[in-house]
């Protein structure tokens, strides 16, 4: 129980530095509706965590959801529990940000595949192409790095958290003085055909990264230019 306090209060924490930058004025916008589905999702994420704490008593268990459980199957429980809920959390976090990334490629792109691709990883790398694009050359090339260390991570989700032997070993080294996860430093590594070992701390270290450059990124767009998020038409 100590060990899930303890992720409780980390999700607590990045959800207060998401909530902190929901004041854009425009809210159909990226730049509003992206934070404000970033913060939706760790609000989510925080409240499966809190109910997690039902699944270390047996009895709650065998009354809400089946009595055939017994003690020895809670370890078990929790486990497979915490992986469905953090699997979740990180397929909506990358639909956050492969949203926005699209929108701004869509919105400045010269013609129709000019800046956008199939793959998000070209997507992305074409947005910092001056002869496309010249707003994002300030994001400095370790920002570009965890963003795509990123998408490497994402793509070990496709071979159950095993790292392609198609693609190169990754490593990335963080070092955020004012993070509100950990402000040590910290490597991450993915290596060819082994699974990601990368703990919940060090997970959520990287998202607070990756919502970081977003939020920088998107300060970059000029304020005369209004990119419409995708489900601005629906009603979020």
């Amino acid at each position: 129980m100590k060990e899930l306090n303890e992720k409780i209060q980390l999700a607590i924490k990045l959800l207060g530095l998401v909530t902190e930058n929901t004041s854009y004025s425009d809210k159909e916008d990226i730049r509003s509706i992206t934070i404000d589905s970033i913060a939706e999702t760790l609000q989510s994420f925080y409240i499966s965590l809190l109910l997690s704490k039902e699944l270390h008593n047996i009895e709650y268990i065998n009354s809400k959801i089946s009595p055939q459980f017994k003690e020895s199957d809670l370890d078990d429980i929790q486990f497979n529990f915490e992986g469905l809920v953090k699997d979740a959390l990180f397929t909506k976090f990358f639909i956050c940000i492969e949203s926005n990334l699209r929108s701004i490629a869509r919105h400045f792109e010269a013609a129709k595949g000019n800046i956008e691709k199939t793959s998000i990883k070209a997507t992305f790398e074409n947005l910092f192409d001056v002869n496309k694009t010249d707003f994002f050359t300030s994001i400095k090339s370790n920002d570009k790095d965890v963003i795509l260390f990123f998408f490497y991570l994402r793509n070990t989700m496709h071979n159950f958290g095993i790292h392609s032997d198609s693609n190169p070993n990754q490593i990335i080294q963080i070092e955020d003085t004012s993070s509100v996860i950990d402000r040590s430093k910290v490597t991450l590594e993915l290596i060819q055909n082994q699974t990601n070992n990368i703990i919940y701390k060090d997970l959520l270290l990287l998202f607070e990264q990756v919502i970081k450059i977003i939020i920088r990124l998107n300060s970059l767009i000029p304020s005369t230019e209004k990119i419409k998020h995708p489900l601005a038409d629906f009603g979020l």
